[in-house]
């Protein structure tokens, strides 16, 4: 072989080597897909009421009705004032929400003294759904012939009331003329439970876990049996800087304006000034 023959197979084996260390060096790396798994959020939503119309685009039932359907507690607020006046029910409420009106002076919700309750609040299950009203007033639900267990506000949640007005409700012969309470944890603050009638509990009656009246007042209430303005069945109930005035029960009830208990059930009741 040839000088120049053996030059030119040298080249060629050099120029090889060198191309293929040139590709070492661009070689990319590869990496594994990783999939995070993002935290898992509920969205809370927002509804606001237009109009004071029963029902409808706009109205509280149809604001309770979306806010049902939408998974956690979102919130209804009011761009609007007046009175709503129930004509096709009472207003149920099965799942977590917050209701904010503009003041109870502001907005009022009537059953119109018919055989309507004004809220029901209950989902219909053990677990417990977390519901605050405020800033409205809450008025002429029952009828006073029908026989309504709470005809201003039934629950069996976790409910907190503050600043609303609770008045003019009849359950008839039943019990909570303006609220019952039968599960659930409730907080009533800064209100006015008023002239409401019922067969017991007038004002209130309780059979929930625990119950907290805190800057209340309770008066005017009538009861055909026990416990004008407020009747402690179960849980605990405590009474705190609040009223309870001008309250009565008629025929053999006891309690014009507290009682702790009656029909063989006894609720824990303390009173603070």
């Amino acid at each position: 072989m040839s000088v120049k023959t053996r030059i030119q197979q040298w080249l060629k084996l050099a120029t090889r080597e060198s191309a293929r260390g040139n590709n070492r060096g661009r070689r990319i790396r590869g990496y594994a897909a990783r999939v995070e798994s993002l935290e898992s959020r509920t969205l809370l939503t927002a509804y606001t009421v237009t109009n004071l119309n029963d029902a409808g685009t706009g109205s509280l039932r149809d604001a309770i009705s979306l806010a049902n359907g939408n998974s956690g507690a979102d919130t209804i607020t009011f761009a609007t004032s007046g009175t709503i006046t129930l004509s096709s029910g009472e207003l149920a409420v099965t799942d977590s929400v917050t209701i904010t009106g503009p003041g109870a002076d502001k907005l009022a919700v009537s059953g119109g003294h018919t055989a309507t309750r004004i809220f029901l609040i209950d989902n219909s299950n053990a677990s417990l759904i977390d519901v605050a009203i405020s800033n409205i007033t809450i008025r002429d639900g029952g009828d006073g012939i029908a026989f309504i267990d709470g005809a201003g506000v039934r629950s069996g949640e976790n409910l907190t009331l503050r600043g609303v007005a609770i008045t003019g409700n009849d359950a008839g012969n039943r019990g909570g003329g303006g609220i019952q309470i039968f599960g659930g944890n409730f907080v009533l603050q800064d209100s006015t439970v008023a002239n409401n009638r019922a067969g017991q509990g007038a004002g209130i009656e309780l059979f929930g876990n625990s119950a907290k009246v805190i800057n209340t007042t309770i008066s005017g209430n009538q009861a055909n049996g026990h416990g004008g303005g407020l009747i402690a069945l179960l849980g605990a109930t405590t009474v705190l800087n609040s009223t309870i005035v001008n309250n009565r029960c008629d025929a053999d009830g006891s309690g014009g304006g507290v009682d702790g208990g009656a029909a063989g059930n006894v609720g824990l009741l303390t009173l603070h000034n």
